[in-house]
Parts: structure tokens; sequence; C-alpha cells
């Protein structure tokens, strides 16, 4: 019972590899069958997408074409009726019953909405309009904001403007006297070539006509907006924001829940921008895309189960020698190296099976000479670990003697400024003493107190000149143990950025108005005592800064001697801010700022804006060099032309951290 058990479980086994093999040889057609399917279905979809963009496309071609043709009738209409002589005879004897007639007629010709005359100072002097227009609503401005409450400036001769609930498109076109003219007396009233006034005229944006002509186009969902403001639209979109006009390219669009496919551009009319565009509903793209998939899905589903089938049958006729190997295997595993597998098919089953037979032969070998292997392999170990023992004792003598050398140098700097102040000060102390002296000899006094005095400021001047004498030495030895401590480490060191930056603001302030008379300007600092520590080479960082301060000094003096504005106030800021394994650095003008087309530019070596002979455009190029190849930083810049410039450096702390422990940078 119990081998009939093991027999059993074992052919359970072996029908679970057979299972196993079924679904690998149908895993092995079905994964490229359905990535082929898969693909098919892409290009499908990407063929229907490209040709439905084309149309698309086409529609908005034939669309911007209707646009620009009604803008171009407009003006050359307008044009056309500005140069007529009955127009012109008319305003210049302001015959105005005539004047209102012929206007309504070419209002009619033109097919537009209104049609006004004004006079020379903007005042209305004959009107004709549709129901929807009045000649009280349309103002004609000369200079000032236009565009909404039908106000039309005559410095543009197209605009769009929005009148009531619509948006019009408008012209003007000045009247001229004609340089030639038979008009009797009305000759007269003014020279040739005068201006009598101008004529304007518009029609509906979105013009019933207009719309017509697109539906008989195949162009059923055009869309029109002037600005940010949708002007047409016959899709429910009145919330749909203004996207971004991207020309040949098809957007999608989900509008109230309804997918369209949509392709947009605009163009400028005088200072402002018409975007216009055409959608086309997804449905029965998707639809005829699905009747695809489901035609290949079938097919693949056939194929797939033709594929189980031939697996089966496949694993049936491997299945036989491939248990003869497991049998042989686990006697082997069992310790029986003896053990020999015997399979006869001809194949890579046999090859497997004699690879197990020389498995088998070379493990016997192996044991043999195994426990003098480990012993051997033991003793390298116990010697690898040895040497690393050593290597580490000697890593941490090293980092002790560098921070020892680290903490030799900070003692140093802290205490060469103050000992360059005492120095400088005794110096100075004794010249006073010695005119002190002299003046006291020219007034008459007493002899004991004169006698007193003068003994006191000898030992005073004899004290001063010591504390000079010893002020000196003790400068020397500062210089000693700075030179001592750089040894092997050049000028590369932990320094406090805030300190670095604050001396470059002093340095740069103080050259530039000795450089500058009357230069003045407001330095404001935010320094995060959190900053702390970084380890870079001070000479090179200062220069960068040194050249960023002084070119925000020069933006912000250009803007002020440009006419900033009486308000203006030339300002610098600098902000340093704790990253954690990094600093940041900003520094930040309210100068002219830098336009896109120099920004690209402006760390290539010799590019420089300023006039000959101020600039030789290398500063920001070393800058930047200084900043991303000497210390692995980042810099960054960020302009608004006419308002403000910022830099933004970013230098890592990981070496600060490296120069405390090692000694070297």
């Amino acid at each position: 019972m119990a081998h009939q058990g093991i027999g059993e479980a074992r052919r359970l086994r072996f029908r679970s590899f057979r299972t196993k093999l079924i679904l690998l040889l149908a895993v092995t057609v079905s994964v490229p069958l359905v990535l082929a399917c898969l693909i098919l279905g892409l290009q499908l979809d990407r063929q229907a997408r490209t040709l439905f963009a084309q149309g698309l496309n086409a529609n908005l071609e034939t669309f911007s074409l209707i646009l620009q043709e009604n803008q171009r009738n407009l003006y050359e209409g307008l044009t056309r009726a500005a140069t007529d002589n009955t127009l012109q005879i008319t305003l210049d004897l302001e015959i105005k019953a005539q004047l209102t007639k012929y206007i309504d007629t070419q209002r009619q010709v033109l097919r537009i909405a209104f049609l006004g005359v004004y006079d020379r100072d903007n005042k209305l002097v004959g009107f004709s309009g549709s129901s929807e227009t009045s000649e009280t609503r349309w103002r004609l401005i000369e200079t000032g904001k236009y565009g909404n409450d039908c106000i039309v400036t005559r410095q543009v001769d197209r605009q769009f403007v929005r009148c009531g609930e619509a948006m019009y498109l408008v012209s003007v076109v000045p009247i001229i006297r004609p340089q030639e003219s038979n008009l009797g007396d009305a000759g007269s009233r003014g020279q040739a070539g005068a201006l009598l006034g101008y004529l304007m005229g518009g029609t509906p944006l979105a013009d019933p006509a207009l719309i017509a002509s697109l539906l008989d186009k195949q162009i059923a969902h055009p869309l029109i907006w002037v600005d940010e403001n949708l002007v047409f639209a016959n899709v429910p979109a009145r919330d749909l924001t203004l996207p971004e006009a991207t020309y040949g390219q098809v957007k999608e669009f989900n509008i109230e829940d309804t997918p369209y496919l949509g392709s947009i551009r605009s163009s400028a009319v005088g200072t402002q921008r018409m975007t216009y565009g055409v959608l086309a509903p997804l449905a029965p793209l998707r639809t005829a895309l699905f009747q695809s998939v489901v035609t290949v899905g079938g097919i693949g589903a056939l194929l797939i189960a033709v594929t189980l089938l031939a697996g089966g049958f496949i694993a049936n006729r491997m299945l036989r020698p491939i248990r003869q190997l497991r049998e042989g295997a686990v006697r082997i595993g069992g310790g029986d190296l003896s053990q020999r597998i015997s399979v006869k098919t001809g194949d890579e089953l046999e090859a497997l099976a004699n690879q197990f037979n020389d498995m088998a032969s070379k493990l016997e070998e192996s044991y043999s000479g195994l426990e003098q292997k480990v012993k051997q392999r033991t003793a390298e170990l116990s010697r690898s670990l040895n040497e690393l023992r050593t290597a580490q004792d000697r890593l941490v003598q090293t980092e002790k003697l560098a921070s020892l050398g680290q903490l030799t140098a900070g003692i140093a700097h802290e205490i060469k400024n103050p000992l360059n102040f005492v120095n400088n000060f005794s110096s100075v102390s004794v010249e006073l003493v010695d005119e002190l002296s002299d003046a006291l000899r020219k007034v008459k006094l007493e002899p004991q107190p004169q006698a007193e005095i003068t003994e006191t400021a000898a030992m005073l001047r004899g004290n001063l000149e010591k504390i000079v004498q010893h002020g000196k030495r003790a400068d020397s030895i500062v210089k000693n143990m700075l030179l001592h401590s750089r040894s092997g480490s050049g000028d590369h060191r932990a320094v406090d950025i805030n300190a670095i930056v604050e001396e470059s603001l002093n340095l740069a302030y103080h050259g530039a108005r000795a450089e500058k008379q009357g230069f003045n300007i407001t330095l404001e600092k935010e320094l995060d005592p959190a900053a702390g520590q970084v380890d870079l080479f001070p000479q090179e960082i200062t220069r960068v800064f040194l050249n960023l301060i002084s070119n925000g000094f020069y933006a912000a003096s250009k803007r002020k001697a440009d006419g900033g504005g009486g308000a203006y106030e030339p300002l610098l800021r600098a902000t340093t801010k704790n990253l954690g394994e990094s600093v940041e650095i900003r520094i930040r003008d309210n100068g002219t700022g830098i336009p896109p087309e120099v920004k690209e530019k402006m760390f290539h070596p010799f590019f420089t804006t300023k006039p000959a002979g101020e600039g030789t455009g290398l500063g920001l190029s070393i800058s930047h060099d200084i900043v991303v190849k000497q210390h692995a930083g980042s810099i960054e810049v960020a302009s608004e032309p006419g308002q403000f410039t910022e830099f933004r450096i970013v230098l890592p702390r990981a070496a600060a951290s490296l120069g405390a422990s090692g000694g070297k940078a």
C-alpha cells in the first residue's frame, strides 16, 4: 500500500509537470500571438486616428480659409467704399440724407451687420445696422481700451469687439479726400488728401451664413475663441477652457462625458488673438475599432486552443525520458554516486543524462580533497581579515590627523581677523599718542602735571609698541598654522557659506560705490543659520558670488537709468537655505531682467549684452564651470524681462564631510 501511495504521488507530480509543459507551450505561442494582436490593434487604432486626424486638419484648414476670407472681404469692402466719391462728397458736404441712403446700400452690398460713418472727431455722422445692432451702442475712440462694450479703436484696422451678447469682427478705414477731385464748391472746404472721417463696419464672428457654410463643408462642430472667451460652439462646451493651439496636432476632449477629437489653431488679429478649431465625436471611430478587435481576438483564441492540443501531445512524448532522469537524479542526490542514468533518445535529453553521469563522477573526485581545500580557504580568509583590520586602523588614524588639521585651520581663521584688528589699531594708537604728546608740549602746564602726563604717554607708547610687536609675532604664528594646515589640501576647505555671502556682498557694494559716484542700492539678506559649513574653494565661490552680485548691480542701475519709474528703487536680495545634503544660495535683483533669447546663451563663453569695453562675456561662463565642474553643483536662472532676475545655486555638502574626516579635498 505504501508503494502504491508513492506511485500515485509520483503520477500526480508528473501530471503536474505535464500541465506545466502544456502551459509553457501555450504561453510560448500565445504570448507572441497576443502581442501580434495587440500590435495589430494598435496599428489599426493609429491608422484610424491618423486618417481621422487628417480629416480634422483638412476641415480646420477649410475653416481657417473661410475665416481669413471673411476678414479680408470685410476690410477690402470697407476700403473700396471709403474711396467712393459719393461717400467722400456727401461726407465732405455733410449731406446727411444722401449719406444715410448710401451707407444703407453699401451695408446690403457688403452683407454685414452694421456700417457707420464717423467724422474726424470720432462723432457718428451716419449709421446703418440690422435689428440686433444700434447706432447708440457703437463708439469709435482714438486710443484706449477696446474690444468690449461696443468700443472700437481707429488705431487697429481689424479687431474683435463684444457688443451685447455677440462678438463682432470690426474693421475701421479712413476716408480721405481724393488728390484730384471735381467737387465744385466743395473743393474749397479743404485740401486734397485731408482726412474726412472714418468708415466702420462689422459682422458677427459667428455669422449664420458662416455656420451654414461650414455645415455645407461637413464641418459639424466648429469652435471659436477670442482671447480666452468662447464665442461660438454648437456642442455643450460653454465651460471648455481655452486649449493650447498646436498646429497639425489632434487632441482629445471630453465634453459632458462625450469624447471628441479636435484640432485647434490660433492667429493674431491686431493685438487680439483668435483661436478656432473643429471637433468630431469619437464614438464612430471606437465602434469600428471594436469590431476589428473582436475579429482579431476570435482568431487568436482559436489558435491558442489548437496550441493547447498540440502541447498535450508533445508533453506525453517528452514525459517518459524525463521520468527516468528524475529517478536517477533522486538516487544521486541520496548519495549513490556510483549510480548512472541510461536514456537513449538521441536528443538533448540524452545529453542531459550524460551530463548527470559526468557530474556524479566529478563529485566522487571532489569529496576526496574537500577537507584540504576547506583548510586552505580558511587560512586565506584569516589573512584577509587581519589585513582588513590593519587598513581600518590606518584609516581611523588618518581621519584623526585630518580632523586635527581641520581644527587647526578653523582656530587660525577665527584668530586672524581679531588679531588684524589688534595690530592695526595698535599702530594707529601709537600715532595718536605721538600726536597727543606733541599737542601737550605746546600747552603750558604746571611742571608736576606736565611731567606726569609725559611719563604716562611714554608708558602708553611703550605698551602699544609691545602690543604691536607681540601681535606681529602672533600673526606670524597664525600664518604658519594656516600654511601647515593647508599642506596637501590646497585651498579646498570647509567654510561658512553665510560668511562667504556676506563678504561678497560687502566687497561688491563698496567696490561699486568706489567705481561709480552716486551709486546706491538696497541690500537684503536672509541667511539660514542652518546652512553652516560647505566644503568648497572659497576664492572661486567668492568669485562666482561677486560676478552675480555685480551683474545684479549693473541691471538695477541700468533699469533706473532707463527710467524705471519714479517709485522704482534698486534692490538686491541674497538668501541661503539648508537642504540637508546640500545648501541653496539665491541672488535676486529687480533690474532689467533677461530676455528668453539671451537666457539660452548667457552661459556661453564670450557672450555678453553689455556695451563694448564693459564686459568680456566670460563671467557667467566661468561661474558655471566653477559651480558645476569644480563643485559638482548646479546653477539655474529665472527671469522676467523688466521685472527681476534670480540665480539659484545648489552646492553639495558631501565634500565637507570628506574634508573633515580625511583632510583632503
